[in-house]
């Protein structure tokens, strides 16, 4: 009997077990349900309070290929011009020409000027070498054949042949007065020699000899005529010496003028090169050749006889394919609306007649500052190729210059207030 009781009280506990599951299963699944339908009513209000937060941001539109700068050295007159706006060109094609005719006369005279001056050189270290005629190189010859300088320069060398002539019969003469001299001196050496010789064959007369006044008469005159030689002798031989010191003199002073005149003229050769290389620049640079291949844009010189100043931009070539970009700063407060990878909308408006509006995707994003960051947003050039922005007067292809760009980014707040509520509640 007592096993029937307790067997009927365990049972009754596990009936009353089974209701309380059962009513705790049911209120769960009821609470649940109240659940998503107050979340789903939070999301559907938010959703239609503001369904879009539109962000603006103000950028800079620019291609990632700049355009190239076309300037002139020297500058000049504007003679010609072969080019017109939008033109496409190659690396190293003649755009301009400039008018270099006021310092063709100036160039040629330039030219000239060397030559004479290189012909004096020739002639000056010939005379400096004691030769006898100089040898023109065959590119000086050439040279002068072009400017049509032949004749100046036949005349030039007949001069300094001449000069050469004259050194020459100078240093002849001197050599003749010089040997004259000389033969003098031997003469009176051997008239000195033979006085010598008569004296000593009188003294031995006068020893066999009575008459010893003839003899005493005789030796006077032949000492009065040795002393004479003697004397005689060496007055030429000082002569000699003075000639020798005198003409050596004269070829110091000589070699130095030479020096001198020859150090003037590689001064003013090493002007006159100088001058010369400069006006050949001036020539050399009166065509305006381009940089590198691409579009003509922004001709500032459209006429011919327009005066460029040194160094004056002219025109500009474009890169013929070339990306945009846009570069914008947004503030740390407002990157929860914003990533990498996000569509956003360009808003163009500078220099076209209506604004245009073009899709791009954010491509990275960086730190500027604490406060702030930057965007590079890509624009495609299919995109620009549909709005016809890649062609007309209002090209973007080989923008050199920036050009204002408003950036619009949607971003939908019920979402974001959604994933803000579910982070809190996680």
């Amino acid at each position: 009997m007592p096993l029937k009781i307790d067997e009927l009280i365990k049972k009754n506990s596990a009936r009353r077990s089974w209701r309380l599951n059962l009513t705790a299963s049911f209120f769960l699944c009821v609470a649940a349900v109240v659940g998503l339908i107050g979340f789903a009513s939070i999301f559907i209000v938010l959703n239609r309070q503001s369904i879009d937060h539109v962000l603006k941001i103000q950028g800079v539109l620019q291609a990632v290929e700049q355009s190239t700068p076309v300037t002139h050295a020297t500058g000049g007159i504007i003679s010609n011009i072969f080019v017109t706006e939008g033109e496409i060109v190659s690396e190293g094609q003649v755009l301009m020409s400039l008018d270099a005719s006021d310092i063709e006369s100036e160039f040629i005279e330039s030219q000239r000027l060397v030559a004479s001056l290189m012909l004096r050189s020739l002639c000056v270290q010939a005379k400096l070498n004691k030769l006898q005629s100089i040898a023109v190189p065959a590119e000086l010859k050439i040279a002068l054949g072009r400017l049509n300088q032949l004749v100046e320069m036949q005349r030039s060398l007949r001069n300094c042949k001449g000069e050469l002539r004259k050194r020459a019969l100078d240093a002849l003469q001197a050599r003749e007065k010089r040997n004259a001299l000389l033969n003098k001196i031997q003469t009176y050496y051997r008239l000195s020699q033979a006085g010598y010789k008569m004296r000593g064959h009188l003294d031995h007369l006068a020893k066999n000899s009575a008459d010893n006044e003839m003899q005493d008469a005789l030796n006077l005159q032949v000492l009065v005529t040795a002393l004479r030689n003697q004397i005689s002798l060496t007055d030429l031989e000082e002569k000699l010496i003075s000639f020798d010191v005198m003409q050596e003199k004269i070829g110091i002073k000589n070699k130095q003028l030479l020096n001198l005149e020859l150090d003037q003229i590689v001064d003013l050769l090493a002007k006159a090169e100088n001058r010369l290389a400069k006006l050949e620049n001036i020539r050399r640079n009166r065509f305006v050749y381009a940089s590198n291949s691409g579009r003509i844009q922004r001709l500032r010189v459209k006429k011919s006889g327009k005066r460029i100043a040194r160094g004056a931009y002219i025109l500009e070539i474009a890169p013929l394919v070339t990306d945009f970009e846009v570069i914008a700063a947004v503030n740390v407060s407002d990157m929860s609306y914003i990533q990498i990878g996000q569509e956003v909308s360009i808003r163009l408006s500078s220099g076209l007649p209506t604004a245009v509006s073009v899709p791009a995707r954010i491509t990275r994003i960086s730190k500027a500052t604490e406060n702030t960051r930057t965007l590079s947003i890509t624009i495609t050039r299919e995109d620009l190729n549909r709005r016809d922005l890649l062609v007309g007067d209002h090209s973007l292809n080989g923008l050199g210059e920036r050009a204002e760009a408003l950036v619009e980014v949607k971003s939908n707040t019920a979402l974001q207030t959604l994933g803000s509520l579910l982070q809190d509640n996680l």
